[in-house]
């Protein structure tokens, strides 16, 4: 692919962090390694040549991505069945309790204008909040109004309680802040003279009611990346060294594909905790081609079960190309992962409805593993990749030889429409992340907690 979505998992000590790149052409050459130092972690990203038409990369049990792209060499992560056996956090979790570093504590000194005295203040605040939720000594609302009042009055500054949730990744679009933006804007509208988002105290504690769990974890530093700023400081850092790499070419093998500009560079994070950053190209949309086969096994599993999908799909590396025509000693496709059995999970999807029940079913199963971004279909794509589809044709005969298709599939050109249909949804970098998050969370949303 000239523009590759790929959404994969980072390890950051015992952090999930799910990432979007937009990559331009397949790089050839050297590898650019890339180590850098992160809460005591060190964490190693290689680009790699492309002598190999794919990889797959392990996320878990039975689950792979193939692409070419940003590697992160993290050996437990791929003997890890689950998130759950390295200590990672899932939705309603959090890390253990860890003190702001210093770059927290500058930038919220700038923020509240206190630099001298925000140690104190946020150790104050987090000490309260501590309690608050464990002691419910006092109100977690109060706490954050005398956090953000203004000196000599009794009013808030609900505007800086913004910026300071912007500073842990947090933004003001997310779900999650939905009603107490509303509030906020009904007070706004009230008040002519909006005064830079004063609020008294009764109103402050009303804005910030519907959203206060979410602002006291991350003022208490319980986000699932606590040092946000350095964080994406050293991410920008690699994504600019990466930008200047030319060496490569675009796809070749769907004509579409080899239009797309190789310039294109753009990358994204959504971690399990809803924090984002994005650089870049990040709102330019790609077709997601090979990843819609994690999504589509993902959706099938739960729609179906995990073992009646892997009664006609296996689970373990081919060690074969991706679209080799081969299955294993049991007869099956090796996984869902290279082409055979990514179009046997297609054929599992729904196979009782009509075609475009089917289609849609699978579209809004997407929209709602990206919580509401972009997610679309780039016709030119699949008339593009259906037009030079010889081998996933004799791919796919040659499976229906050997009856690895369930009862009641529909004629091969009708599944393989709907399979290429699917690699050419559309998405962003910042959808991909967002998809990779829900993924690496378990199944849930976690900027949403659904």
């Amino acid at each position: 692919m000239g523009e590759v979505g790929v959404s994969f998992q980072l390890l950051f000590g015992c952090y999930w962090v799910a990432v979007g790149l937009l990559l331009g052409p397949y790089r050839k050459g050297p590898c650019l390694q890339k180590v850098v130092l992160f809460e005591n972690t060190q964490i190693k990203l290689l680009l790699l040549p492309t002598p190999l038409s794919r990889f797959e990369l392990l996320l878990g049990p039975f689950l792979s991505f193939s692409h070419h792209t940003l590697l992160p060499l993290l050996p437990p992560l791929l003997r890890a069945r689950h998130p759950s056996q390295m200590n990672m956090p899932f939705l309603g979790q959090s890390p253990p309790s860890e003190a702001h570093s210093q770059h927290n504590l500058n930038a919220i000194g700038e923020i509240l204008n206190r630099k001298t005295s925000v140690a104190q203040i946020m150790s104050k605040t987090v000490e309260g909040l501590n309690h608050a939720y464990e002691l419910r000594d006092s109100s977690p609302e109060d706490l954050i109004f005398d956090l953000f009042k203004m000196p000599n009055k009794d009013e808030a500054s609900i505007s800086k309680l913004i910026k300071v949730l912007k500073s842990f990744g947090l933004r003001e679009s997310d779900p999650r802040l939905r009603h107490m933006m509303e509030k906020m804007k009904s007070f706004e509208d009230d008040d002519d003279d909006a005064r830079n988002f004063l609020l008294s105290r009764d109103k402050f504690k009303e804005c910030i009611h519907p959203s206060v769990q979410l602002i006291s974890q991350a003022l208490r530093n319980h986000l699932i990346i606590p040092s946000w700023g350095e964080f994406c400081g050293q991410i920008k850092t690699i994504f600019e060294e990466c930008k200047l790499i030319k060496e490569g070419s675009v796809a070749t093998y769907i004509p579409q594909l080899a239009r797309q500009n190789p310039d294109i560079w753009g990358l994204s994070i959504c971690t399990i905790d809803g924090q984002r950053v994005s650089f870049g190209d990040y709102k330019m949309p790609f077709c997601v081609q090979s990843v819609s086969k994690a999504f589509n096994y993902a959706i099938v599993s739960s729609d179906l079960g995990a073992d009646f999908v892997h009664s006609y799909v296996g689970h373990e590396p081919s060690g074969r190309l991706f679209n080799e025509i081969c299955l294993d000693a049991n007869g099956k496709p090796h996984n869902p992962l290279i082409n055979a059995g990514a179009i046997i999970v297609t054929s599992l999807i729904r196979n009782h409805l009509t075609m475009a029940d089917r289609f849609d079913f699978v579209l809004n199963e997407y929209r709602k593993l990206a919580g509401g971004e972009h997610v679309g279909f780039n016709n030119a794509t699949f008339l593009s990749e259906r037009d030079t589809a010889d081998r996933n044709y004799a791919l796919s005969y040659y499976m229906k030889e050997n009856k690895c298709f369930p009862p009641g599939t529909q004629g091969l050109r009708e599944e393989l429409d709907l399979y290429f249909q699917l690699c050419s949804l559309e998405t962003t970098c910042e959808t991909a992340a967002v998809m990779a998050a829900t993924l690496a969370n378990g199944g849930a949303l976690g900027h949403i907690r659904r």
